[in-house]
């Protein structure tokens, strides 16, 4: 009789909860298609699966349930990506100009200092 009564308990609270709808929840699918549209194509990217694996190469061509994710070193072609199958994908970000501008200062550091070794020595020779 109590295990009726805890179970009637039970189901009238859950009938009177506000849970929402099936529909409302995003579909991840649907997000990951946005995500792979909004990226350019050709953009280096960083792919998770579901299944823990993670892919990088360059995003190809959008398909219906899916996109081309292809080789940026040419060696393996390209290969399709269910949107299904992945987790996440993030555009690679390049470091090309801090690469550049470290190469610069050093550069510049050197030239300062071969340049004041320079002048130091033709001042000790006036004297």
């Amino acid at each position: 009789m109590q295990k009726a009564v805890s179970v009637g308990l039970l189901l009238a609270l859950l009938a009177h909860m506000d849970v929402p709808a099936i529909a409302q929840v995003p579909d991840a699918s649907n997000r990951i298609r946005r995500g792979v549209v909004d990226i350019p194509q050709g953009a280096r990217v960083d792919v998770r699966l579901l299944s823990e694996r993670r892919l990088k190469g360059l995003r190809g061509e959008v398909l219906e349930d899916g996109f081309m994710l292809m080789d940026d070193g040419g060696k393996t072609g390209s290969q399709r990506i269910a949107f299904a199958d992945v987790r996440s994908i993030k555009v690679m970000k390049s470091h090309t100009t801090r690469n550049v501008m470290i190469v610069v200062g050093v550069v510049i550091v050197v030239v300062l200092v071969v340049g004041s070794a320079v002048a130091a020595a033709s001042l000790g020779s006036f004297h």
